[in-house]
């Protein structure tokens, strides 16, 4: 076995080790602040069977497919699905269009697309991640100006329908976007019940579940709005301070993962194209074993990596 291909391997082990310790040394230095994030089961089970029911009536595709995984990135950060494969189709064009460009065009090397296709798609992924989390994050912040707003005019004996669209016009984007949407439902004589239904499934946010779930429910059974929403607007704001803590805690650990997920591919493009000997390395059987052994670990340890980094977000 030759230099490189040692080398290649041991970039690979070290890379993989790194982000689990990473991963692993956050997840221990915040099992304290963990415990401190304690969730209503009984509302919580509520909020998932609604979610899972919203899902399969809409015909959004399943979150484990292809088209069921980006379809959820696009809409939490706020692309319009004309189609459920919309955003499954954009990712997979645009990975297929860097393969191409790599294969055909520079450096005319199949492996060299094929690693553009993958470092475009994961960037693809990093950019409606970063969207979503800017968006969900600002919606669920102005949940509480909502909430007020609401319970002012319910004060004023306005129907939960009249303190709702009340505050179309005085909620800034993009909550204010997701009301105007949902006075237009109402305009078209859409039933109450079933526009607020329309608004969860359009905003993947749990704290927006959490909130329209017990509105259903309140209202469905005629109970006092007013001091459901009182006690709605307490729970919110300290989930939003525990969920703040995390984030925070979280986006220590982020940028190592995002060096070693650009690392590693820009290391295996220097090593094809610095030398003659490493490309006939790379391209021979050794080399395309060592390749795929490299690629299994780099992706096997970006998904545990995001695996644990949402289980702590939803312990």
């Amino acid at each position: 076995m030759t230099t490189n291909a040692l080398m290649a391997y041991a970039i690979a082990l070290l890379a993989a080790a790194g982000v689990f310790a990473v991963i692993m040394g956050f997840f221990a230095n915040n099992k304290t602040m963990l415990r401190q994030r304690e969730m209503d089961e009984l509302i919580e089970n509520i909020t998932k069977s609604e979610i899972e029911s919203q899902r399969e009536e809409a015909n959004i595709p399943n979150p484990k497919t292809w088209s069921g995984y980006w379809y959820a990135l696009g809409a939490s950060a706020g692309i319009v699905q004309t189609s459920p494969s919309r955003t499954g189709a954009m990712a997979a064009g645009i990975s297929l269009v860097a393969f191409f460009i790599g294969t055909f065009a520079y450096p005319r090397e199949a492996l060299i697309g094929a690693m553009m296709a993958i470092a475009v798609l994961f960037a693809f992924r990093i950019f409606l991640v970063s969207k979503a989390n800017k968006r969900l994050a600002r919606i669920d912040e102005q949940l509480t100006d909502l909430l007020s707003g609401m319970r002012a005019n319910l004060s004023a004996n306005m129907t939960p329908q009249q303190a709702i669209l009340s505050q179309v016009g005085e909620i800034p984007a993009p909550l204010g976007d997701e009301l105007r949407t949902l006075k237009g439902d109402l305009d078209v004589n859409i039933p109450l019940d079933s526009a607020l239904e329309n608004f969860a499934q359009r905003v993947p946010s749990r704290e927006l579940h959490f909130l329209i779930s017990s509105m259903r429910i309140a209202i469905s059974q005629g109970a006092n709005l007013d001091t459901l929403l009182e006690t709605l607007q307490g729970i919110i704001i300290q989930r939003a301070g525990v969920r703040n803590k995390l984030a925070s805690a979280i986006a220590q650990a982020q940028p190592a993962i995002y060096v070693t997920a650009i690392a590693i591919p820009a290391g295996l493009i220097f090593s094809f194209s610095s030398d003659e000997k490493n490309r006939d390395f790379w391209l021979s059987f050794n080399g395309l074993i060592a390749f795929g052994v490299i690629m299994v670990l780099y992706v096997a340890s970006l998904v545990a990596a995001q695996k644990q980094i949402k289980k702590v977000k939803e312990a």
